[in-house]
């Protein structure tokens, strides 16, 4: 929908009924701007208006998936039994229309003759249909549908920004913004835009299971995996392996990696040999059987050099109902990496961190924010390496390696000076770490 556009009223059931194949009416698309500030930079100057297009058509798509599963649960476990009976539509015939209209998919025009095309394909006659319109109708008093109308609208609405933002990740997938030029796996963008989606169904159970999730499962939770290859630079350096090699290697993480996990769960590079899996949905039990797998996925890649590689990173454990930003989530994985690499290389650590550091030794502190900021130095290079892989404007590789020169010569004793402020202040994830 336009700015300035009428906003399509919803007050009966058969409103909703329209609803189905009209997400419109429903879940109606924020403004034309906003949906051009979403697709920012990279469409800049661009066919900007073929892209908001495109946007919009797959924002549609992702919005009937999501009243499909929203508006008729809300309404189906409403009616009375005695309604049912008052129509004569028995227990068994509305379970069976039921389990068909679940099964109902509207035709990709979304037209008014949608309805009846996709009942046909269905083998379900318009009469059946209209039968459970009517019973829900009959069943309610004009006043509780206006509450349920509420309700739905509601609930949609509030899922606007999760197909926004998914249309946007699709659409950019399809155009190559996200993928990594040498694994084929999702560079550092796609994986803060896939955490971001993931955050959101992490803490909206309803947009894949339809209803709110038992008081029981609200152990579910979404991990995001950081980690480097260990001492990936030697394989670099060595005259008898050299980049080649590396670059095998790191293909070689990202196929593992998919082959163990599961085809839901992101794998994704932030460029050099530093990597992200993103897993939704699994309880916190299990945190020790996935590290396993991730394991298992490397330890079987050679180094080209008689071994094995190995990986030292953190696993973040986000919660249910935690509200945290990629941002966030990155940083607290950082920190915890960098701690693991002293201390456990070789293991991927997870946060909270069950380790202490001691408050009183100044020398221990001062070696682990030298650490924490050279990772995070590490990385920073590496996002203008993966920059630099996906262009051959010599201009634009000249300007990225000029900034990555400039961070090996940068004195860090600054940065490590705020870490240890950081630290003294007992700042974010110091306050669980320090003695």
């Amino acid at each position: 929908m336009r700015e300035g556009a009428p906003k399509p009223e919803l007050q009966t059931i058969s409103d909703a009924r329209q609803g189905r194949l009209k997400p419109e009416i429903l879940m109606p698309i924020p403004p034309e701007q906003v949906l051009k500030n979403l697709l920012g930079k990279e469409t800049l100057g661009q066919n900007i208006e073929e892209d908001v297009a495109e946007l919009t058509s797959k924002y549609y798509q992702i919005a009937r998936e999501i009243i499909q599963r929203l508006v008729f649960p809300v309404l189906e476990e409403n009616i009375e039994s005695r309604s049912a009976q008052n129509l004569g539509i028995s227990q068994d015939k509305l379970a069976k229309l039921r389990k068909e209209l679940s099964e109902l998919r509207p035709v990709e025009d979304g037209s008014e003759q949608g309805l009846e095309e996709a009942l046909g394909k269905n083998e379900i006659e318009r009469e059946q249909f209209d039968d459970l319109i009517r019973l829900i109708e009959a069943g309610t008093s004009p006043e509780t549908q206006h509450i349920f109308m509420d309700v739905i609208r509601q609930q949609t609405e509030n899922f606007i920004p999760y197909a926004l933002n998914r249309a946007k990740l699709e659409l950019d997938l399809e155009k190559g913004y996200l993928i990594d030029r040498k694994t084929g796996a999702l560079n550092h963008e796609g994986i803060e835009q896939r955490f971001k989606i993931e955050a959101m169904k992490l803490n909206n159970p309803q947009i894949d299971n339809g209803h709110d999730v038992d008081p029981g499962e609200n152990t579910k939770c979404m991990l995001l995996v950081e980690f480097d290859i260990d001492k990936f630079k030697i394989v670099n350096d060595d005259p008898a392996r050299g980049h080649a090699v590396g670059d095998e290697i790191l293909k070689e993480v990202i196929k593992n990696l998919k082959q163990w996990l599961r085809p839901s769960d992101a794998v994704g590079r932030h460029g050099g040999d530093e990597f992200a899996v993103i897993i939704n949905d699994v309880n916190e039990h299990d945190v020790q059987i996935i590290e396993t797998k991730i394991q298992n996925a490397i330890s079987t890649i050679s180094d080209r050099a008689g071994g094995t590689i190995s990986i030292t990173g953190a696993i973040r454990v986000i919660r249910r109902g935690e509200k945290t930003t990629y941002k966030q989530a990155s940083e607290d994985a950082d920190v915890a990496a960098s701690i693991g690499k002293i201390l456990y290389e070789g293991s991927l650590v997870r946060y909270p961190l069950d380790i202490k550091i001691d408050a009183n030794d100044e020398g221990e502190k001062e070696r682990f924010a030298q650490a924490i900021v050279a990772r995070r130095i590490k990385r920073e290079k590496n996002l203008y390496r993966q920059e630099i892989e996906k262009t051959e404007d010599p201009k634009v590789i000249k300007a990225y390696k000029r900034m990555i020169d400039l961070l090996e010569r940068r004195s860090v004793a600054y940065d490590v000076k705020i870490e240890l402020q950081k630290m003294e202040a007992r700042h974010g994830i110091y306050e669980k770490i320090l003695s």
